[in-house]
């Protein structure tokens, strides 16, 4: 089965008014009998119900698109410049804004009119598509297409009672509920359905926008993306497409930019060998070098004998010690040990002065007989702690 990709179908219909009506009452019973999934549904049974199709002009389908696109790589700059083209199928731009009779909006990418409910009115749509799409689409053609839809959306929102309420609070972040316009008697079911659809889209654009990231390059809050493979940075690159100034996270609309001022000849980067940038390695300390050892002068030692193989000879018993005659040494004298001479006192000494100096006298004497005869101190006994019974005992 195939499908066309069709934004407008012409279809001639039977000459009689009764056959006609016979027909659409088929066609009703032959698509409640489908079960076979898909997302074209009405596509493939057009399809398939009617045959010899034929191609009408494509203004009646023109898929809104800008002139250039990103390609999502910048080098090589001919290989980027071709597949960021598009064209218009050998259409101007000008013959394009004139001549075109039906948008067809694909829903991909940032040419979704849906994107821009947050906006306050179709100009206020068509001046910031203008400024998102300034080198993509010098024509407007997006912007064009986009205003157009929000101005037709407008239009039949106004027939509504509460439109202008209820989108001021959808875009502040309030959209109201299905059941809030039921509470109103003047809106009927399709129309509460309808404004709560819008509702809830401008109020996501709206937040979408919020959370988008600004380009660096021309600050606008869009579709960014990152940049990171312009060689060396863009110093070797042509001076006049301005890679080197072309910041790392940037839209779309920046990289075409590029593309078109560095024109159809190839960039100054192709040929030329990148300088390496230095690398700094941490090597560890030299290892010192070991000096060979110096030899000596030294006689060898000499060589070990084998042991002999001879049994030992027989152990003798070691000779006693002969008694000593030697004479006993003698017992300690306990004389009186001589007295370390005394300085001589003086005639004039006074009477306390000479009790003093005997005093010393005798104090002397007595300790060089202390030192000579004191026996050896006792050994220390070190006796186990009493217990209980020998401590009441004692």
């Amino acid at each position: 089965a195939w499908s066309p990709n069709a934004g407008v179908m012409r279809l001639n219909p039977l000459p009689l008014l009764s056959q006609r009506r016979q027909q659409v009452k088929q066609m009703e019973k032959e698509v409640s009998e489908r079960s076979e999934a898909s997302f074209l549904p009405e596509q493939y049974y057009l399809a398939e119900k009617f045959r010899k199709w034929r191609h009408i002009s494509e203004l009646w389908n023109w898929e809104v698109g800008p002139e250039w696109e990103d390609p999502r790589f910048t080098h090589p700059v001919s290989e980027a410049r071709k597949r960021a083209y598009r064209g218009f199928c050998g259409r101007t731009g000008a013959d394009v804004l004139k001549n075109v009779k039906v948008w067809h909006f694909s829903g991909i990418s940032d040419t979704s009119p849906y994107l821009y409910l947050d906006c306050r009115s179709s100009d206020d749509t068509r001046n910031r598509l203008y400024r998102s799409f300034h080198h993509r689409d010098p024509w407007g053609i997006v912007a064009v297409a986009v205003a157009e839809w929000r101005a037709t959306l407008d239009a039949a929102l106004e027939r509504f009672v509460g439109l202008n309420r209820y989108l001021e609070e959808a875009r502040a972040g309030k959209p109201m509920t299905a059941s809030e316009f039921w509470a109103d008697a003047s809106v009927s079911g399709h129309e509460s359905l309808l404004h709560e659809c819008v509702g809830a889209l401008a109020w996501k654009a709206a937040q979408d926008r919020q959370r988008s990231w600004a380009c660096e390059g021309c600050e606008l809050m869009t579709w960014v993306r990152k940049v990171g493979d312009i060689p060396e940075g863009g110093r070797l690159c042509s001076a006049r497409a301005g890679w080197n100034s072309l910041p790392t996270w940037v839209c779309g609309d920046c990289v075409v930019n590029c593309l078109k001022k560095a024109g159809l000849r190839e960039c100054d980067c192709v040929g030329r060998v990148p300088t390496p940038e230095p690398v700094l390695k941490l090597e560890p300390p030299p290892t010192p070098a070991l000096e060979p050892p110096t030899p000596s002068l030294e006689p060898p030692a000499p060589l070990l004998e084998p042991p002999s193989l001879d049994p030992p000879p027989p152990l003798l018993p070691k000779p006693s010690a002969a008694p000593s005659l030697a004479k006993p040494s003698a017992a300690p004298s306990l004389a009186k040990p001589s007295a370390a001479p005394r300085p001589e006192l003086s005639p004039e000494a006074s009477p306390r002065a000479r009790r003093r100096w005997r005093r010393r006298g005798r104090r002397a004497a007595a300790a060089a007989l202390v030192g000579a005869v004191a026996p050896p101190s006792p050994p220390l006994l070190l006796m186990p702690p009493e217990t209980g019974s020998q401590a009441s005992r004692s």
